[in-house]
């Protein structure tokens, strides 16, 4: 038993470093940079379609904003973990850090690489912004709150896991695409938001599970 548990924390301990690593890198080069890469290309593909698809990535970015995220994450996540043992002031708490580092976190990176927002020039502008566009702040904070919903109702084999968990991956992966569609973000700003929230995901999961079963 020992083994396995030793051999599952070097498993997510390699994945968090690979991602740290090919955050890091793409961050890099990145940094103060317009297009890299097939980005470009993506870009004008994916702003392809109808006019009303412009309202459905509207939606969509608007369930990646934090008065959508913050009350979804919560309500999910605090009652599986007070069913589970966790004392429910603890498990509040729980889901205010996790969200309060992305939140943060997220903030100072962009900051530090300073990625300009795409050319109105090389792609069609749908929608304003208000910070950097590298990470994706919309795709890092989607993917880090419904990521965890969803990775909680699974980890812990809840009732329905897997259909709650593709109700709230859908609004997940919209946001590459809803992102890209209405022309402030590169794709690549995207891949970043995942890798970054991948960051915070592995070792909150990997908490939540760790405690539930000792407390078991």
């Amino acid at each position: 038993m020992r083994d396995m548990a030793r051999s599952s924390l070097i498993a997510l301990a390699a994945a968090w470093a690979v991602c740290a690593v090919a955050l890091a890198a793409l961050a890099v080069a990145v940094s103060e940079a317009g297009p890299v890469g097939p980005d470009l290309r993506l870009a004008r593909q994916m702003q392809r379609g109808p006019g009303w698809l412009e309202l459905l990535a509207d939606i969509v970015r608007f369930v990646g904003t934090r008065p959508v995220l913050i009350p979804v994450t919560a309500a999910v996540v605090v009652p599986v973990l007070a069913r589970r043992g966790w004392r429910l002031r603890w498990a509040v708490m729980f889901v205010a850090v996790v969200l309060a580092v992305t939140f943060v976190g997220q903030a100072q990176l962009k900051n530090v690489v300073d990625r300009p927002r795409p050319d109105p020039e090389l792609v069609e502008r749908r929608a304003g912004y208000t910070s950097e566009s590298f990470p994706s702040g919309h795709v890092l904070s989607s993917t880090v709150s419904y990521g965890l919903a969803a990775g909680t109702l699974l980890a812990l084999r809840e009732r329905r896991a897997g259909l709650a968990a593709v109700v709230l991956l859908v609004p997940l992966v919209s946001q590459v695409w809803a992102n890209t569609y209405l022309g402030v973000h590169w794709p690549t700003d995207s891949v970043g938001g995942l890798l970054a929230a991948a960051l915070v995901l592995i070792p909150t999961l990997s908490v939540a599970v760790w405690v539930t079963r000792r407390d078991a």
